[in-house]
C-alpha cells in the first residue's frame, strides 16, 4: 500500500499556483522581448529618417556648392533668397516658409524645382572672409545686401533645419565663392559673355550700354553695332583696371579689329591695345561723336580711319606707334573723311610710324569746324613719297590739313605740342614732290600755332614745300614757337626746290585786313634750305594782297642757311 502511494505522488501535475507562477514568468519574458523589438524597430526607423534627412541635406548643399562655384557674382542676397549670376543666365534659390521648401529656379524661363522639403527654418548669411555682410537695412532683410557690397561676397553661409516623422536635423555650412566672371561684362545689363562676339551680337545690346573686357588677347575682326562704351583693362574680378586688353586682327589685308557701324550716335573706346589690322579702328557709318582714349594703337597699317560723316572725333591720352602702311598704296595712319566736322587730338603721342605716298595724319573736312592738336607729341615718323613710281607726289605731309583743289572751311590749331624728328623721303632719284610739308594746311579758314616745338624735321624737297606751309589760308598766326634744326633738302638728281620756306605762306586770302600772316615771339634758328630760287626762312608768296597786315615781331631768326647763304626773309 505504501508502495502504491509512492507511485501516485511521482505522477502528480502542476498545481494551480505553480501554473500561475509559470505563466507570469512567461508573460514577463514576452513583454521584455516585445519591448526590445519595439525599441529596435523605432531606432531603425529613426536612423532611416535621419539618413534620409542627411541625404536630402547633402544633396541640397551639393547643388548649392556647385551653383555658387560656377557663378560669376551675386546679383541679390538676403536671409531667404539668393540670386546668382551665371554665364548662361541667372539662378535663384528661395525659401518658402509656408510650404517649408527650398526651391531652385533658372531665370527667366526655367522650371522651379524643390531641393529641400519639410523645412522648419532656413537662412543665408554672407561674409567677405573676415566680417559679415548684413542686408541693408538689417531691420528689413528683404531689401537685400547693399548693391556696392555684392562684389565683396566671399563666403555664403547656409543654415537650415529639416524635420521628418518627428525627427529634426539642423545643417550648417559655409560655401566659399570662387567667382571668376567670363571675360566680357555688359555692365548695363549685368550680363556676362564668354566672347566679344557674343556680347556684340546679343539682341539686348542697345545704345548707351557699357561693355567691360578683362585683360587678355582677343583675336578677330569685331563689329560694334551700337553706340556703346567699350572698356578694357579689367582684372578677373572686374574691380581694378590694371591689365592690358589687346584686340588683335589677323594681320591679313582687310583685317579690321574694331569696325563701327553703330549709326549716328556716341561711341567710346577706352583703354584698349588695338593691333594687326589694315584699319585698326574704322568708323564705317556716321557717328555723332567717337572718343578713343587711353589706347595703344600699334602694328597696323592705318590706326584710325573715319570713312563717314562725324560731328566730333576725339583722340585722348593715346599712343599711336609702329604703324606702317606696308604696301605702296596711298594710306594714312590717321584718316578723317571730308565730312568730319571737328577733330581733337589731346595729350597723345604719335611716334615711329611710317606711311607710303600719303600724309601721316590727313584731315580733308569740307563741312566747317575745328581741328585741334593740343599737348601732344608727333615725332620720329616717316612718309615715303613716290614708292614704286617714276614721278613726284603731291600733298605728302606729316600733318596735312585739306588738299590742293579741295577747299575746306575748317580751322587748324596746334598748341603746346612738339613736332620733332619727322622725315619726308623721296626714294625715286628722278622725282619731284609738290605741295609737301611737315605741317601742310591748304585752303583753311585759319591756321594757328601756339607754344609749339618744331625741331629736326627733314623734307626732301620739290616745288612748293615747307616745314610749316599754309596754302591759300584766310589767316596764319604763329606765336611762341621754337622752329629749330629743320631742313628742306634737295633731291640731288632733280632741279627742284623753288618756292620754299621753313615757314611759308602762299596766296593768303583773308576776309579782312586783320586776318593776315602774324609771327610773334618765336625762335627760328639753325634751319637750312638747299635751294636759292624763291626760297626763304620765312616767306610769303608775292601774289597775296599788298594791303595785308603782316607782322613779324619779337622773333629771333638766326644761324639759318638758304642755299649756302645767310638768313633770308621774303
Amino acid at each position: 500500500m505504501a508502495a502504491h502511494d509512492a507511485g501516485r505522488g511521482a505522477a502528480r501535475g502542476l498545481t494551480l499556483l505553480e501554473l500561475l507562477i509559470a505563466l507570469g514568468i512567461l508573460a514577463l519574458m514576452m513583454g521584455g522581448l516585445t519591448a526590445y523589438l519595439h525599441v529596435g524597430l523605432e531606432t531603425e526607423g529613426k536612423g532611416r529618417a535621419v539618413a534620409e534627412l542627411n541625404q536630402q541635406a547633402g544633396l541640397a548643399v551639393g547643388w548649392l556648392e556647385r551653383d555658387i562655384r560656377q557663378s560669376v557674382s551675386v546679383a541679390y542676397g538676403d536671409d531667404t533668397r539668393l540670386d546668382l549670376v551665371q554665364p548662361t543666365g541667372r539662378l535663384r534659390y528661395a525659401f518658402n516658409a509656408t510650404a517649408g521648401t527650398l526651391t531652385r529656379l533658372l531665370l527667366p524661363l526655367g522650371a522651379e524645382e524643390a531641393l529641400l522639403k519639410n523645412l522648419r527654418s532656413f537662412q543665408f548669411t554672407y561674409r567677405d572672409r573676415l566680417l559679415p555682410i548684413a542686408p541693408n537695412p538689417v531691420a528689413n532683410p528683404s531689401t537685400g545686401l547693399p548693391a556696392d557690397r555684392l562684389k565683396d561676397v566671399k563666403l555664403i553661409g547656409v543654415s537650415f533645419t529639416t524635420a521628418f516623422k518627428n525627427n529634426a536635423l539642423t545643417t550648417t555650412t559655409s560655401i566659399g565663392t570662387a567667382f571668376s566672371p567670363p571675360p566680357v561684362w555688359n555692365r548695363t545689363l549685368n550680363r556676362y559673355y564668354l566672347t566679344l562676339d557674343a556680347a556684340f551680337s546679343d539682341p539686348s545690346l542697345a545704345d548707351g550700354h557699357v561693355l567691360a573686357v578683362q585683360g587678355g588677347t582677343y583675336r578677330g575682326s569685331f563689329t560694334i553695332p551700337k553706340n556703346i562704351t567699350l572698356e578694357g583693362g579689367y582684372d578677373r574680378a572686374f574691380r581694378a583696371r590694371d591689365r592690358e586688353t589687346v584686340i588683335s586682327g589677323s594681320g591679313m589685308p582687310g583685317s579690321k579689329p574694331l569696325r563701327i557701324v553703330a549709326g549716328n550716335g556716341n561711341v567710346i573706346i577706352d583703354r584698349l591695345t588695338v593691333s594687326n589690322g589694315t584699319n585698326a579702328i574704322e568708323a564705317a557709318s556716321p557717328v555723332n561723336t567717337l572718343t578713343v582714349r587711353h589706347c595703344l594703337i600699334r602694328d597696323n597699317e592705318t590706326a584710325i580711319a573715319i570713312l563717314a560723316a562725324g560731328n566730333r572725333v576725339t583722340i585722348q591720352n593715346c599712343t599711336i606707334t609702329q604703324n606702317n602702311t606696308f604696301s605702296p598704296r596711298p594710306a594714312s595712319i590717321l584718316f578723317f573723311n571730308r565730312e568730319v566736322r571737328n577733330v581733337d587730338i589731346l595729350n597723345s603721342s604719335i611716334v615711329n610710324n611710317q606711311t607710303q605716298r600719303a600724309a601721316l595724319i590727313l584731315f580733308i573736312s569740307t563741312v566747317g569746324g575745328t581741328v585741334s592738336i593740343l599737348n601732344s607729341r608727333i615725332s620720329a615718323n616717316t612718309v615715303n613719297s613716290n614708292v614704286g613710281g617714276s614721278s613726284g607726289d603731291a600733298n605728302i605731309s606729316i600733318i596735312q590739313f585739306g588738299r590742293l583743289g579741295a577747299p575746306i572751311s575748317t580751322q587748324l590749331e596746334i598748341r603746346n605740342s612738339s613736332i620733332n624728328g619727322n622725315r619726308i623721303t623721296l626714294p625715286c632719284p628722278t622725282c619731284n614732290n609738290v605741295y609737301t610739308g611737315i605741317i601742310y594746311a591748304a585752303t583753311a579758314d585759319a591756321v594757328t600755332l601756339r607754344n609749339c616745338e618744331i625741331r629736326d624735321n627733314v623734307v626732301t624737297s620739290g616745288t612748293y614745300n615747307g616745314i610749316v606751309y599754309a596754302h591759300e589760308a584766310k589767316s596764319f598766326f604763329m606765336e611762341r614757337c621754337d622752329v629749330t634744326g629743320n631742313a628742306l633738302q634737295r633731291n640731288p638728281a632733280v632741279t627742284n626746290g623753288s618756292y620754299e620756306g621753313i615757314v611759308y605762306v602762299e596766296r593768303l586770302s583773308p576776309v579782312a585786313a586783320s586776318d593776315a600772316m602774324v609771327v610773334e615771339r618765336c625762335r627760328i634758328d639753325e634751319n637750312r634750305i638747299e635751294r636759292v630760287s624763291n626760297a626763304g626762312i620765312i616767306g610769303m608768296d608775292g601774289s597775296a594782297p599788298a594791303s595785308l597786315n603782316n607782322r613779324l615781331s619779337n622773333t629771333v631768326i638766326s644761324r639759318n642757311r638758304v642755299g649756302g647763304a645767310g638768313n633770308a626773309v621774303y
